[in-house]
């Protein structure tokens, strides 16, 4: 959604946060939408989404990985 802003404004930040999140439990699209993203991104844009990964699984357990 973020990614190509349907329903939400585009913020590639969150976009890449939420690919991030995804990739970690071996989501494979995720994988794919993440490497791209931050084929296109800038380093700041980059460390200020692995910042965000970083505060929401400071606040979020971790779901079951199957």
């Amino acid at each position: 959604m973020y990614a190509e802003g349907e329903g939400v404004p585009r913020d590639d930040i969150q976009a890449l946060m939420w690919f991030t999140l995804a990739a970690q439990l071996n989501h494979k699209d995720a994988i794919e939408n993440r490497d791209n993203a931050i084929s296109t991104m800038t380093a700041a844009q980059i460390a200020a989404a692995k910042k965000l990964v970083r505060e929401w699984r400071a606040v979020t357990p971790s779901p079951p990985v199957r």
